[in-house]
């Protein structure tokens, strides 16, 4: 398997949105329209998706949790930790989606390295709690900050989501500095190649 990290607007980017629609679709019956700054993807040896999380930077505009939050994520997380946390670090995990459980083990192992890598240090996300099972077979640990109330979206927007809330999901963080001791054995496993990526979506 190889992993991938796609930008906002190309095309493998594209692919991704499309791989996450129609998981959601089979999965909630939920229409939702992905946007995330970046997927990262992961590939089997066919180069067919196999899973991916949307993961966008809090300094780069409102993020989809902090509509449940009653304070914007720097300063509700800066509560909670009693630590001064900046917006610039926070990054937000979202539209997993997987149809491969080993293909996930790796998503979940390399999305906190990449996101680490890329300059977050806290992840701001809400998980159904079979996510946050699966998350934790790969020593990923959400702190839970509250419920992913769906009053708090607009109508339409919970029409939208289909079934999603029925799993009872909740909005919660990582602490990446928590798995420093796993960044270590992920960089020893992986072969890492530059691929610059530039075409743009039509």
């Amino acid at each position: 398997m190889r992993t991938q990290v796609a930008k906002r607007n190309t095309l493998l980017w594209q692919s991704a949105v499309d791989f996450v629609k129609r998981r959601y679709m089979k999965s909630f019956n939920a229409i939702i329209e992905p946007s995330p700054e970046y997927f990262l993807i992961v590939f089997d040896n066919h180069d067919s998706i196999q899973s991916c999380a949307g993961f966008s930077f809090a300094k780069s505009g409102p993020l989809l949790s902090e509509c449940y939050l009653d304070s914007p994520s720097e300063e509700t997380l800066s509560r909670i930790t009693n630590t001064r946390i900046e917006r610039d670090c926070i990054v937000e995990i979202g539209n997993t989606a997987s149809i491969n459980s080993a293909a996930g083990q790796t998503l979940f192992n390399m999305l906190s390295m990449v996101t680490w890598c890329m300059g977050a240090r806290y992840v701001l996300c809400t998980c159904t709690p079979q996510l946050i099972k699966s998350m934790g077979y790969c020593n990923v640990k959400v702190h839970k900050i509250c419920d992913a109330d769906p009053q708090r979206m607009t109508p339409q927007a919970e029409v939208e989501w289909g079934s999603y809330y029925e799993q009872t999901p909740i909005t919660g963080y990582i602490k990446l500095a928590e798995m420093k001791h796993h960044y270590h054995e992920t960089v020893l496993k992986t072969v890492f190649r530059l691929d610059m990526q530039s075409e743009q979506a039509a």
